[in-house]
């Protein structure tokens, strides 16, 4: 299998940690997102072959221009994983609608409020995405 360029949301727990940890033992470059210092240091102490980038997918105005970095800076991106996400808790009658848009709208950010060139970018691209 040819090297390949991840770009995986959420990359510092859950599905997204697992999926960056094994791409990069396969000899994959991986760049994750993460919303704080505090994720981008523990990405960086687990995982020092990762490169991170600031980006809190609620944040939909800054997902195009992240997704503009990664690629100018790391070329094509053969893979999206994405797997941010906001999960809202709470009883469903008592929840406003706001939050509800928030959850749902969040899941789906980086793909559909990220330039149509990006996915896939490579001939050979593929996406996932999760809902953790």
């Amino acid at each position: 299998m040819s090297k390949k360029t991840f770009f995986i949301t959420g990359a510092n727990s859950g599905f997204g940690l697992a999926i960056a940890t094994a791409a990069i033992a396969d000899g994959h470059t991986v760049i994750g997102t993460v919303r704080s210092e505090a994720s981008r240091a523990k990405v960086e102490e687990l995982l020092p072959a990762a490169h991170t980038v600031l980006c809190d997918v609620t944040e939909f105005d800054r997902i195009p221009n992240v997704v503009e970095h990664v690629e100018n800076e790391y070329g094509p991106v053969d893979v999206l994983i994405n797997n941010a996400g906001y999960g809202h808790e709470g009883v469903l009658e008592e929840s406003s609608l706001e939050e509800m848009d928030v959850s749902l709208t969040s899941t789906s950010s980086v793909p559909s409020r990220s330039p149509r060139r990006s996915y896939p970018v490579s001939d050979q691209g593929v996406a996932a995405s999760s809902s953790t």
